[in-house]
């Protein structure tokens, strides 16, 4: 089923944050990146445009419908899943880096311990995790919990407020945008 929002009212730029860590070879060039809540799949493409073998997963199998349509997959380069990043059983180590760019702050706490082994599964040591969260209250209540959630198997690296306000990119809530904070981790 068609998502009932305009094209052009999705999310289509990448976040400066993650321009970054590819200019920068934070991200290394080549790297399989997992992109947790791709949605309609433009962060992914743009991944694989830069080199990037790519897996954009989605809780909505209608999002990745919509991405094969609009980007098509290439095997072994981008490829577009359902993924319930709570509930399928990771791939251990298969990536070398992650993206979140709006699935952790929508996941209810708690549940967010489950994320956090999950994704720590999924993610192959000495690999990254860019991750964008949405800031509501005072940032660092917002660091400490991230840190706390995730410090058991990542090392976070820095933390910055987002350079744009996140936006939800697909679905069918109403759009919503909200300052972020950017959290680079580095798999222990």
């Amino acid at each position: 089923m068609e998502s009932k929002r305009p094209h052009g009212a999705l999310a289509t730029t990448v976040p400066e944050e993650l321009v970054e860590a590819v200019e920068t070879g934070w991200f290394p060039q080549g790297c399989r990146v997992l992109d947790i809540g791709s949605g309609r799949g433009q962060i992914s493409a743009w991944l694989t445009e830069r080199g990037f073998s790519v897996v954009g997963g989605d809780l909505a199998e209608e999002a990745a419908q919509l991405a094969r349509r609009e980007f098509g997959e290439i095997p072994g380069r981008l490829e577009f899943r359902r993924l319930d990043i709570l509930h399928d059983a990771p791939e251990p180590g298969s990536f070398d880096a992650l993206l979140d760019r709006g699935c952790l702050h929508t996941i209810p706490t708690e549940f967010r311990r489950t994320y956090a082994r999950n994704v720590a599964a999924w993610c192959r040591p000495g690999g990254r995790l860019l991750l964008l969260h949405r800031q509501e209250g005072e940032a660092s209540v917002l660091i400490d919990s991230v840190r706390d959630l995730l410090g058991s198997d990542f090392e976070l690296e820095r933390h910055a407020r987002t350079r744009q306000d996140l936006e939800r990119s697909a679905g069918p809530l109403p759009r919503q945008t909200a300052p972020g904070m950017a959290f680079w981790f580095v798999r222990r």
